[in-house]
C-alpha cells in the first residue's frame, strides 16, 4: 500500500479572479499557450461570445455554453472538450455556475419556493435543506474535475466582487476582491491570481489575495528551489526564451506597482 514518496509533475488548476476589464480572458489565453506547448487549447465561453475577441492572436478551439448554468452542464462541456483532445481547458466564466441563470443560487431559491412558498418563517427553517441538492451536484462536479486533472491543465476565470468588512458605527472597509464561486472550488485550485480593476492582467501580489494564507517555515530555501526549477523548465523551451531569476528575502510588496 505504501511506498517511498517521490515528486511527480502536476497539472495546473489556475484561478484568474477579477472584475470586468481586469484582463482575465487575455491572461487565460496567454497562460494556456505557455502550458499547452503547441497542444490543443479549448475554451468554454459563458460570456456571450467574448471568448472570440482574441481569436486572431491565439490558436484555440471555441465552444459556447448557455443557460441554464448547472454543474452538470459545465461538466458535460468540459468532458466534451477533453474527449476532443484538449490538453488545456479554459472556462470563462466559472462564476455563472454559482450565480448565473440556473446556477446554485437560483436552484436554492427554487427549492425554497417549492418547500415553503411565501411562508418566510418556514423558508428560514428549511434554508439549509434547500442547499442539499445544489451542493451535492456541485461537489460531484468538483470531484470529477480533480479526477480529470491527471493529464489536463485547467484555467478558470472568475468574476469578482469587493469584499467589505462592516463594523457597527464605522464606514465599510474594503478587504480586496473575492471570487464569485463556492469556497470549495476556490480551495481546490493550485494557483489563485487576483487581477484588480484596470490591472490589464497584472496580478495583485498581496499574500492572501494570491492564496498564500500561511507563512512558510523555509521560505528562502523554497524561493531558491523554485528559481532553480524555473530555470530547468525553461531549458526545454525554444532557444529564444531567456530567463533570469532573482531571489529577494524580505517583506512582500503588495499591490500593483506603477500606474502606466
Amino acid at each position: 500500500m505504501f511506498q517511498k514518496a517521490t515528486k511527480k509533475k502536476q497539472k495546473a488548476r489556475v484561478a484568474l479572479i477579477g472584475p470586468a476589464g481586469s484582463g482575465k480572458t487575455y491572461s487565460a489565453l496567454r497562460i494556456a499557450t505557455g502550458l499547452a506547448q503547441g497542444q490543443p487549447i479549448f475554451m468554454i465561453d459563458t460570456e456571450s461570445g467574448r471568448g472570440l475577441m482574441y481569436a486572431e492572436k491565439f490558436a484555440y478551439q471555441y465552444g459556447e455554453l448557455s443557460a441554464p448554468f448547472t454543474s452538470e452542464r459545465y461538466l458535460q462541456a468540459i468532458e466534451d472538450a477533453k474527449a476532443a483532445g484538449a490538453k488545456v481547458i479554459i472556462v470563462d466564466s466559472m462564476s455563472h455556475e454559482h450565480e448565473g441563470p440556473g446556477g446554485m443560487l437560483e436552484q436554492h431559491d427554487a427549492n425554497l419556493d417549492r418547500m415553503a412558498g411565501n411562508d418566510f418563517k418556514k423558508r428560514e427553517r428549511v434554508t439549509f435543506t434547500a442547499w442539499i441538492q445544489p451542493k451535492k451536484s456541485h461537489n460531484a462536479f468538483v470531484n470529477r474535475l480533480l479526477q480529470m486533472g491527471a493529464d489536463t491543465h485547467f484555467i478558470f476565470c472568475f468574476r469578482a466582487k469587493d469584499k467589505l468588512l462592516i463594523k457597527k458605527g464605522q464606514e465599510p472597509v474594503s478587504m480586496g476582491w473575492t471570487p464569485i464561486c463556492s469556497s470549495r472550488f476556490e480551495f481546490e485550485m493550485t494557483s489563485l491570481l487576483v487581477l484588480p480593476e484596470g490591472s490589464k492582467g497584472a496580478p495583485d501580489l498581496e499574500a492572501t489575495a494570491s492564496g498564500l494564507r500561511e507563512p512558510l517555515e523555509f521560505s528562502a530555501r523554497n524561493c531558491v528551489c523554485c528559481g532553480l526549477e524555473m530555470i530547468a523548465a525553461a531549458s526545454s523551451l525554444p532557444p529564444h526564451w531567456q530567463v533570469r531569476v532573482g531571489v529577494h528575502v524580505g517583506p512582500v510588496v503588495a499591490g500593483v506597482v506603477g500606474r502606466r
